[in-house]
């Protein structure tokens, strides 16, 4: 094999395939990067593999001679990044391979045979789901924050993939919050498989891949899945990686009717500021917990930071009548900060039931409170919902603006009196 490539195209598509490389040792061929060339690809390919993923990336380059090497990842990019700006030329050696750049200065890697790296599967699937870029990355983004970091059950450190005619839902599940998003896709084939646990790390490297718009000009990305195995492919690239077993719960059964629950609608940009100062100030706390109370016109946020000091911070709102439910600082925040700050947010609120916050687009996040919820209001069921237009912005008051600022209360403690007795 011999190929004749720029390195400065060479080594953002390197580093990509990089991220697959296994961190453990099972063989020592996983830590290398497998290059196989052949004319009718109009150019090479980098493979790499670990135990969980493997991808594909295919790269240009003017191949003089067919074949393929391993060389080893790290030394190979840090050789590439020390003269990126000269053309070098790979060519294979019977123990390894030799890197030659000036027609005179080289260098050579001592790896395995290729012939000990299988080649990395390819997209072959006639039936698959095809998704716009952006919806994928979307699916991604909203769901992958929820999955279980530690888990008894295994499905529940993956993100669930739910496919149906012309929909695709992506759900994660952590015990105490689930994000569920929906969202539109395109279905060619007959697909057998409509439902997989994905991996995290997958999930995020093919996000990361998406993110490269200078090398991946693809507008769809096809997702075929079987019994034990997922592919996505996108422009230049293929990305598999094996499913997770295990029963995943039945994630529809969690959402609440949306009938029985009161309504309440709030700025994403104005909650999620409260919620990080509320965070901050009782991260120490020995119960973190913040106590949300849902009135007409204001959503008041306490927080005891002490034994002795209290946290109230008061923000806009909509709301018909009154609630109070007590939840975890820690599970809105992360789940706020994935949207605009000018984005409206309908909270939905019932008595014995999880916290729902959906959004316009699709998106529902469930998050269980620590206690019931006091809720004195009709359900929507019984009245027209109170939503807000979507172009109305809920904004604070100058009065309300200055209740922002967090106010700290400190309770009296009496001292005991003394008294005295004649002697």
């Amino acid at each position: 094999m011999k190929i004749r490539f720029n390195p400065k195209e060479f080594l953002p598509k390197l580093r990509l395939v990089r991220n697959a490389i296994a961190v453990s040792k099972p063989t020592a061929s996983l830590h290398n990067i497998k290059i196989v060339a052949k004319e009718i690809y109009f150019g090479a390919e980098l493979q790499a593999r670990n135990r969980e993923l493997e991808i594909r990336v295919r790269v240009d380059c003017d191949v003089e001679q067919d074949g393929s090497v391993l060389v080893p990842a790290n030394d190979f990019i840090d050789m590439l990044a020390l003269e990126k700006e000269k053309p070098m030329v790979l060519e294979r050696m019977d123990e390894g391979a030799m890197l030659k750049w000036d027609d005179e200065e080289y260098c050579t890697f001592l790896t395995e045979s290729p012939d000990t790296f299988l080649d990395v599967s390819d997209f072959a699937a006639e039936s698959y789901h095809e998704i716009p870029t952006e919806v994928m990355q979307e699916l991604i983004r909203r769901t992958v924050f929820a999955a279980a970091k530690k888990s008894v059950s295994y499905a529940l450190s993956g993100v669930c993939f739910d496919a149906e005619e012309e929909s695709i839902n992506a759900v994660a599940i952590d015990g105490l919050c689930m994000a569920w998003q929906r969202a539109t896709g395109k279905v060619i084939g007959n697909p057998i498989i409509k439902s997989a646990v994905i991996p995290v790390k997958t999930l995020e490297l093919l996000d990361r891949i998406l993110k490269n718009k200078s090398f991946f000009h693809w507008d769809v990305v096809h997702m075929a899945m079987d019994e034990e195995t997922v592919l996505f492919q996108g422009e230049d690239f293929v990305l598999s990686s094996p499913l997770y077993c295990g029963k995943y719960p039945q994630w529809k059964s969690y959402i609440p009717n949306m009938k029985e629950t009161a309504c309440a609608t709030v700025n994403c940009g104005e909650l999620y500021t409260a919620m990080e100062s509320i965070q901050a100030a009782i991260k120490d706390a020995e119960k973190p917990e913040v106590a949300l109370t849902f009135e007409r016109d204001r959503l008041t946020l306490e927080a005891q930071k002490t034994k002795t000091e209290k946290m109230t911070l008061v923000i806009p709102m909509f709301f018909n009548g009154r609630a109070v439910v007590t939840i975890n600082p820690a599970h809105l925040p992360r789940m706020l900060k994935l949207f605009d700050a000018g984005t409206n947010l309908s909270i939905h609120l019932s008595g014995d039931q999880p916290v729902m916050v959906k959004t316009a687009d699709h998106f529902t996040y469930l998050v269980t409170p620590c206690s019931d919820i006091e809720l004195d209001a009709e359900p929507e069921g019984k009245r027209a919902a109170n939503a807000v237009p979507e172009n109305k912005p809920i904004m604070a008051t100058p009065k309300q603006k200055q209740q922002l600022l967090p106010t700290f209360t400190a309770k009296h403690v009496s001292k005991p009196k003394r008294t005295y007795k004649n002697r």
